[in-house]
């Protein structure tokens, strides 16, 4: 499986540079989509049941605190949006036109290319991946058909099927383990983790509306930071045949 990031020139330099891929604190992610990290109004129910059965099977427990028990976990749900960070990528055989036009600069972008495979192979033990599931937030469970739960970053809203995402995931901490008391830095916009982009990128591909000065600029860049991949234009500035 082919996947891509799409990045601009800034971005991309600083990835070669550093040799540092950046993951984003889901939070921030949460300005575009407000429902990230969050569970459909289907599984809101699931949640109720669960802390009723909860209070069934212990006695001990009084029927009082299944509200409180109930407001605490979906506390502690919003937090795991500060606990958690991810690298997004375009999961397709292709370059995609849409996500030129919503995440690439306009004529200064680049789109790095990779595979899942080396991908996975560089995050090894530091992050997780996933492909993204989309699902109807308003009928659907991201529990179907899971015995053990899911992990709520990787749904997304069925409005948002075009993007076909692979997220490679970092969290600080689990579930039912976080503190609730627990401060978090305001400031912090994401972390980034070491790669060696020499095994990572395939090839690199410069925005379709972008001049020929800038691929040349691209390709001047990437040989000086000491790169060999290929640095292409975009297949989608290819001459038609009639």
């Amino acid at each position: 499986m082919k996947v891509w990031r799409y990045v601009d020139f800034a971005k991309y330099v600083h990835l070669l540079h550093t040799q540092r891929l950046f993951f984003a604190r889901a939070d921030r992610l949460a300005k575009q989509d407000p429902f990230e990290g969050s569970y459909p109004s289907a599984d809101k129910e699931r949640r109720v049941r669960y802390y009723q059965d909860i209070a069934a099977q212990t006695p001990a427990i009084p029927s009082g605190e299944i509200a409180k028990m109930v407001r605490e976990d979906a506390f502690l749900s919003r937090n795991m949006q500060k606990d958690t960070f991810i690298s997004c990528w375009h999961a397709s055989f292709h370059e995609s036109a849409a996500m030129w036009k919503l995440y690439g600069e306009t004529n200064r972008s680049i789109a790095i290319q990779t595979t899942f495979e080396k991908l996975q192979h560089g995050l090894e033990g530091r992050a997780a991946l996933g492909l993204v599931q989309y699902i109807d937030y308003e009928n659907e469970s991201m529990f179907t058909g899971r015995a053990y739960g899911a992990v709520p970053f990787l749904f997304k809203r069925r409005s948002f099927e075009h993007e076909h995402e692979l997220r490679a995931i970092i969290q600080r901490s689990r579930m039912g383990v976080q503190d609730p008391q627990r401060q978090y830095d305001d400031s912090e916009i994401g972390i980034e983790r070491e790669v060696q982009i020499d095994q990572l990128i395939e090839l690199a591909i410069v925005s379709p509306t972008s001049e020929l000065w800038f691929l040349q600029l691209v390709k001047e860049v990437t040989a000086r930071l000491g790169f060999q991949f290929a640095v292409l234009p975009s297949s989608l500035n290819a001459d038609p045949v009639f």
